[in-house]
C-alpha cells in the first residue's frame, strides 16, 4: 500500500468537489457519507482511484499497488486530534475519555473506529494489514476549508 502526502484534484473530500455530478455519483452526499462511515468505523481504507491508476501505469518504474487517500487519512487525523485533546495524548483513551469524545463528536469516529485507528491497525503485524498511520501534509490536517467530510 502506498500513500501520498497530498490529495489529488479528483478527491471526493475536496469541498470544491462536493455535489459535483458525475456518472458514478462519486461526489454525491450519499456516497461521501458511505465513505466516511467506513473510515469512522475503521472498517475500510479509502483507496484513491486516480492515484492508484497512475501508479499502475508507471508499474515499470514504481511498484504497483493501491494508494491510500491522503485526504481520508487527514480526516481521521483531525478526529484523533480531538480525542487526544481530551486524553492529553498520554496513551489509549480511558472509557470516560472515549465517552466524552463520542458525546462531543457524534459524527466523528465511532468506538470501534477509535480502537481501529489508535490500537488495532498500528499494532497488528504487517502480514495482517497492520501499519502505522501514514504521514500526510500537515496543511491537509489543519486546513479545514479545503477538505472535509460531508455535513450531516
Amino acid at each position: 500500500m502506498h500513500t501520498r502526502r497530498y490529495t489529488c484534484g479528483e478527491c471526493p473530500w475536496l469541498v470544491a468537489n462536493h455535489g459535483t455530478r458525475t456518472p458514478d455519483s462519486r461526489y454525491a452526499k450519499k456516497n461521501l457519507n458511505q465513505l466516511w462511515g467506513k473510515l469512522r468505523r475503521g472498517t475500510d481504507q479509502h483507496i484513491c482511484g486516480p492515484m492508484t491508476e497512475d501508479l499502475a501505469k508507471r508499474a515499470t518504474t514504481h511498484p504497483a499497488g493501491q494508494v491510500e487517500c491522503p485526504a481520508g487519512i487527514a480526516l481521521v487525523y483531525r478526529e484523533l486530534a480531538k480525542l487526544f485533546a481530551i486524553t492529553g495524548n498520554t496513551g489509549p483513551p480511558t472509557p470516560a475519555q472515549t465517552a466524552e469524545y463520542l458525546a462531543n463528536n457524534p459524527n466523528g469516529l465511532t468506538r470501534a473506529g477509535i480502537m481501529h485507528w489508535t490500537t488495532i491497525r498500528p499494532k497488528m503485524p504487517p502480514q495482517l494489514g497492520g501499519k502505522p498511520l501514514p504521514r500526510v501534509a500537515k496543511s491537509l490536517v489543519l486546513d479545514s476549508n479545503a477538505i472535509n467530510r460531508p455535513r450531516a
